[in-house]
């Protein structure tokens, strides 16, 4: 059976009778009788009837030419009185055809760009290209922009594509050159809301950690509103950036100017330190901070509300580096009144030239930072301005073992002192009395690592001993606590995070940098340093003993499970975060073993030798600080690196380091043989050249054992970095 039935007598009767010559008559009677137009006209031609025709005129024409796929087929029809089949035959006699377009679709647009379709079909849902949709059959309508239409857009959102940079050929197939030159700079808008808050599930533990375990909802409130909340937040970038980063949030922003502002200046700096400042509530105007009140703030109650934010502490110091860094003055001169200096009460005077010239340069500016080397009197300074201002003071050391040697150094030299220890939070306080027995001064003595609130303390001298460490994530806040005056010192004011630059910042005004005045006083001996160079780790232990002579020697090493076998090797204690009394120790043995807890600030006078086995890397100022340890002493003889040939190859900056202060340095290597060790060969020449020269032997491959154990090429365990 045929899909379409031949039409009955009746049926074919009923069209004969219905049909008055017009095509809307034809279109009637296909609805009513159900059948095809061809069987209907059929009917007509057998009952003795002729078809209707359409006669066309020059405007009928050129309206189907101008139309023609641009309005529905029905609305022609209706327009030009005539059927949907008429306009289909009459648009293939004049050979009409939607391909030949000059109007552009969405993929056309991309394939010419590159921009995703994905961005257009979002300009257009929004208002910013203009569009028109091309009807087609039996599916959704084609959008098509015309060339005019794709130039304007262009000009009004220069940042969308960089026509400028186009190809010669798409510039002239879309009239680009004729476009105004594009703007410099443009205004982009954050609306990230990743601030807000939001519930977390998380499983309650039964009771003594075992039974049922029943989920309850956390709720964790962040401490600054989302840039979204607060209407978003504007920022000036260059027109052709792509990734832009928010500095309020830290979100991604669209590249694409939601407000549609340009400008060809460079915008000014205060806009930007206006959004920066919005994350601590803090506004920018007239080139000063304000608080949520609008009161002016200083520069160090600035940096104060920075670093006392409950924001990640990293991300708070590396945001405000823009602001150290174009003149914050954190540390402003503060010149001591002459009159506030008490009497000398210590067993000691300071010599005369750098130590007396830098008491004068602390009373001109009230913040100093001291970068004497290891050994020239650093804390017999900072002890003689604390003990001659009344108050008071505070001091903070990298390590307990430091803090020990600054109790041991008021003991020795101030006529009566009272030590104590304190609880919640852990430090210790000093109480110097002068002779007839009055309380001079009251110091207290605190670690980096402290947990202490000093929001509503205030001191009179602040003193940051080893304050290398000071700008680290979890120290510089420290740098910030209510204080008259501060001192810091370090022998080394290097860094390998790039925060070397904020030392002296967070600090003051700088004396001693410069080591060869030292030198040619002749108050710094050139300690000799010795470079051995072994294959491998277990090289190392195998020419240690043959290292340590029979003298007073500190044996640093790095890793933990290092130092316990180097302490058995050598039938030595090893002294680490766990080891109490530590100088104690140190001073009780003639050879000492020792992680980082002795790298800086001890003072061992009779030290005669130091050898490093294991170090972190390439760091400049623990390179410095090692060898700093014979420097305090009353004889130093040598200083020993030993480095396997992938270490010499990557952190050779160590001893770099070493020859930029002027330190000689030789050079040795052990040759392997099987069961035994030969004595070191002094390279002749250049040993650097030789060691690092292109294509040597174990420089560029990863060695067995330099940085995890093996046994028989496998990785056993991992190795704890030493505390």
């Amino acid at each position: 059976m045929s899909a379409n039935p031949i039409l009955s007598r009746e049926q074919i009767q009923l069209i004969a009778s219905r049909y008055d010559g017009k095509a809307a008559t034809i279109d009637t009677l296909v609805k009513e009788i159900g059948a095809p137009r061809h069987q209907v006209l059929n009917a007509i031609r057998e009952s003795g009837g002729k078809s209707p025709r359409r006669t066309w005129t020059p405007e009928d024409d050129q309206y189907l030419i101008d139309n023609y796929g641009r309005v529905p087929v029905s609305e022609l029809c209706a327009t030009l009185q005539c059927s949907e089949l008429s306009i289909q035959n009459r648009k293939r006699r004049l050979r009409i055809s939607t391909r030949d377009f000059v109007d552009m679709t969405v993929r056309d647009i991309e394939a010419a760009t590159r921009i995703d379709h994905r961005h257009w079909q979002h300009f257009m849902e929004i208002g910013w290209l203009k569009y028109w949709e091309q009807p087609r059959r039996n599916t959704s309508p084609a959008q098509r922009v015309k060339l005019e239409d794709l130039q304007a857009f262009f000009a009004a959102h220069p940042e969308v594509f960089n026509y400028r940079a186009a190809g010669k050929k798409l510039q002239e197939s879309l009239g680009l050159k004729d476009l105004p030159e594009p703007p410099k700079y443009k205004l982009v808008t954050c609306r990230s809301n990743n601030w807000t808050s939001r519930e977390v599930n998380a499983c309650s533990p039964g009771p003594y950690g075992r039974g049922n375990r029943e989920k309850v909802k956390t709720q964790y409130n962040y401490t600054m509103d989302s840039c979204d909340k607060i209407g978003g937040v504007d920022l000036w970038v260059p027109t052709y950036e792509k990734d832009i980063t928010c500095p309020r949030c830290g979100c991604k922003v669209s590249r694409f100017s939601e407000k549609t502002q340009y400008s060809n200046e460079a915008p000014d700096e205060g806009h930007l330190l206006n959004v920066i400042a919005g994350k601590l509530g803090l506004t920018y105007a007239d080139g000063r901070f304000h608080d949520e009140k609008g009161n002016p703030l200083s520069d160090q109650e600035l940096l104060r509300n920075v670093f006392g934010t409950r924001r990640n502490p990293s991300d708070a110091l590396s945001t405000f580096r823009k602001l150290l860094s174009a003149g914050i003055t954190v540390t402003p001169p503060n010149p001591v009144q002459k009159d506030r200096m008490l009497p000398n009460i210590l067993n000691y005077e300071l010599f005369e030239g750098e130590q007396q010239n830098a008491f004068e340069a602390f009373l001109k500016h009230g913040n100093l930072g001291v970068y004497w080397p290891p050994g020239e009197g650093k804390m017999f300074f900072l002890g003689m301005v604390m003990t001659r201002l009344a108050g008071r003071h505070v001091i903070f050391a990298n390590t307990s073992t430091l803090v020990e040697q600054w109790i041991a150094h008021f003991q020795a030299h101030a006529p009566s002192v009272k030590v104590r220890r304190l609880w919640k939070p852990y430090h210790h306080e000093v109480t110097i009395f002068d002779h007839e027995g009055n309380v001079r001064c009251m110091i207290e003595l605190h670690t980096y690592a402290t947990g202490a609130d000093f929001s509503a303390k205030g001191y009179v001298v602040a003193g940051y001993d080893e304050a290398h460490f000071l700008p680290g994530d979890n120290a510089h806040r420290l740098a910030f606590i209510s204080c008259e005056f501060r001192i810091g010192l370090t022998a080394t004011p290097l860094r390998e995070d790039g925060r070397a630059d904020v030392i002296q910042i967070l600090t003051g005004h700088a004396v001693g940098e410069d080591w060869s005045q030292f030198f040619e006083t002749g108050t710094l001996q050139k300690v000799p340093v010795h470079v051995i160079v072994v294959e491998d780790l277990e090289q190392k232990f195998l020419v240690l003993p043959k290292v340590v002579r029979d003298r007073k020697t500190l044996v640093f090493v790095e890793m933990l499970e290092d130092g316990a076998k180097v302490a058995e090797v050598l039938r030595a204690p090893f002294v680490s975060s766990v080891t109490k009394m530590r100088l104690s120790v140190i001073n009780a043995h003639k050879v000492s073993v020792a992680s980082r807890v002795a790298d800086c600030g001890i003072d061992l006078p009779d030290l005669e030798d130091v050898v490093e086995f294991g170090f972190h890397r390439g760091s400049r100022a623990q390179s410095l600080q090692r060898l700093g340890r014979l420097l305090h002493s009353n004889k130093p003889l040598r200083h020993t690196v030993m480095m396997t040939r992938y270490e010499f190859s990557r952190y050779h900056k160590r001893l770099s380091a070493l020859e930029a202060k002027g330190f000689e340095i030789t050079i040795s290597v052990h040759e392997h043989v099987t069961g035994s060790v030969s004595e070191p060969k002094p390279l002749a020449g250049n040993p650097w050249l030789q060691i690092l020269a292109p294509g040597s032997e174990n420089v560029v491959a990863k060695p067995v054992g330099t940085s995890r154990r093996y046994v028989d090429g496998k990785r056993v365990s991992d190795r704890r970095r030493a505390a």
